[in-house]
């Protein structure tokens, strides 16, 4: 019998893609950078701050790591509070679902807890989840497995 069920939350219950996208690319314009599609494409599933030292050493960025992430969070939050953003088809029904079977739900995402949380109120999902835990306070990022293995 299922017991407890983890949730990544990029992509599988939203789908925030779209919006970083856009703030990322805002942020590599204000500091001067061209990232092409490859490099971007390697970012996928990381924290912000470690996609920021990324960007500082591979562009030699004048700027701090989390000077680049406040400029990108800036950009997210604006993008989050006007752009549309909707569940992904199907997860609402199937977060009730495991709920109402008494399925322990917990959300391990590489995400700040600030933007796990601005998506929690925003589509009332706290009331299903009984932990949340961000890849952001941790040691290694994705693909590394220290965020599961907490969960």
């Amino acid at each position: 019998m299922l017991k407890a069920v983890l949730f990544d939350m990029d992509g599988v219950i939203v789908d925030t893609e779209p919006l970083h996208r856009k703030a990322y690319h805002h942020m590599f314009d204000d500091v001067k950078i061209t990232v092409d599609e490859d490099l971007y494409a390697s970012f996928t599933g990381q924290s912000t701050i470690n996609i920021c030292k990324r960007l500082v050493s591979y562009f030699n960025i004048d700027k701090a790591p989390e000077d680049l992430v406040s400029l990108k969070r800036k950009y997210y939050k604006h993008f989050f509070d006007n752009d549309d953003l909707g569940l992904i088809e199907g997860v609402l029904d199937r977060i009730q679902d495991y709920c109402s079977n008494n399925v322990t739900l917990v959300v391990a995402s590489s995400a700040s807890m600030q933007g796990i949380n601005q998506i929690f109120e925003r589509f009332d999902l706290n009331q299903y989840f009984s932990s949340k835990l961000s890849g952001a306070d941790l040691q290694k990022s994705k693909p590394h497995p220290e965020i599961f293995l907490k969960a």
